[in-house]
């Protein structure tokens, strides 16, 4: 997670700038402006997205190409988006989850049968959903910290 106070111009020599230029992958970003205005802002700052639709925005693009960096937008100017932002997150993180799977039996496989073992494809379980309101309670705390450390 990165925490700005605002996006730089590319011009700008900030430390808010070095923190987009260490950006990698898909992005989500809660701001208080226009979603078309930021992902130009990014491409301006070398940082190329596509607006992605989701649940709280369905004006972004609804299948964007594979490959393409995705940026999802949460607009705070909309009503009620204090409320819901948090919910928000948590289910475009469970939506965008990506599935991780064990290759192999595991364990050691004796030898005479090594050639002929097959190799099982098991999805690592979903977390309950308790862990993930724990895990969103522990970002709004971390949140809350770095507001009081006013970085």
């Amino acid at each position: 997670m990165i925490l700005l106070d605002r996006l730089p111009e590319p011009d700008d020599d900030v430390t808010e700038r070095m923190a987009i230029e260490s950006m990698g992958g898909d992005a989500a970003v809660v701001a208080w402006g226009d979603p078309d205005q930021i992902v130009d802002q990014f491409g301006r700052l070398g940082q190329v997205f596509i607006r992605t639709q989701h649940r709280r925005d369905v004006n972004g693009d609804q299948s964007p190409a594979p490959g393409t960096r995705q940026l999802y937008c949460f607009d705070m100017r909309r009503i009620g988006a204090s409320e819901t932002i948090l919910g928000d997150l948590q289910r475009l993180l469970q939506v965008r989850q990506t599935p991780t799977f064990s290759i192999g039996l595991g364990g050691t496989i004796p030898a005479t049968s090594r050639r002929t073992a097959p190799q099982s494809i098991e999805p690592t379980p979903t977390p309950p959903e308790s862990l993930v309101q724990q895990a969103g309670t522990e970002l709004d705390d971390l949140v809350d910290e770095l507001d009081r450390l006013d970085l």
